[in-house]
């Protein structure tokens, strides 16, 4: 379920009938960066570390409230985002030219226009945004998206982007925000205007 849906961050019990959640939380660190909150129904310090070791971001132990929970998953959040690299971490916005993501209430907007994406073609354009100017592979973008094991397939990746341009270009066969590097990925403009 993780690797199918690319998920912002992941509630992740500590036991399962059929598997520990250590090991679950082994595996998905093999090709996720997700940040991954630990529950846990008992204290144990041992688990606790081999958790956090293991690269969990975060441990909480029952019972705890739902407002405890929600202040610690925009916590790391905040922290997986690079909304502190960004500059982001006040408002939760990224601005280029006329292209505003707000990354708190996933929403875009371009000249001031409601830009409705799917969630794939709102990470990618996320991926992007995050790093202006710098032309970002098509594997990368495929891995961060689709998972590790993803196929390489740049077709769908395509289509996506041809998409997100369809919504957010005002000429999409003259794109200026997201650029083609031929046989290398995309990059957002620096400035696009």
């Amino acid at each position: 379920m993780i690797s199918s849906r690319c998920p912002k961050a992941v509630l992740l019990g500590r036991s399962f009938p059929d598997m520990d959640g250590l090991e679950v939380l082994r595996r998905v660190r093999r090709w996720s960066g997700a940040p991954i909150i630990m529950l846990a129904q008992q204290e144990k310090e041992s688990d606790e570390v081999a958790a956090l070791n293991l690269g969990a971001d975060d441990y909480l132990v029952w019972p705890f409230g739902a407002e405890k929970l929600l202040a610690r998953v925009w916590a790391v959040l905040r922290r997986s985002i690079g909304m502190e690299r960004s500059g982001e971490v006040s408002t939760g916005i990224i601005q280029r030219g006329g292209l505003v993501i707000d990354v708190l209430h996933h929403s875009v907007t371009a000249k001031g226009c409601a830009v409705h994406l799917t969630q794939n073609e709102y990470h990618i354009l996320l991926i992007l945004a995050r790093h202006p100017g710098k032309v970002i592979a098509y594997s990368s973008i495929i891995t961060q998206i689709w998972g590790q094991y993803a196929a390489d397939d740049r077709q769908i990746l395509r289509v996506n982007v041809a998409n997100i341009r369809k919504k957010l270009e005002p000429d999409p066969a003259n794109p200026v925000y997201i650029l083609t590097e031929d046989g290398v990925g995309y990059r957002l403009a620096g400035d696009p205007e």
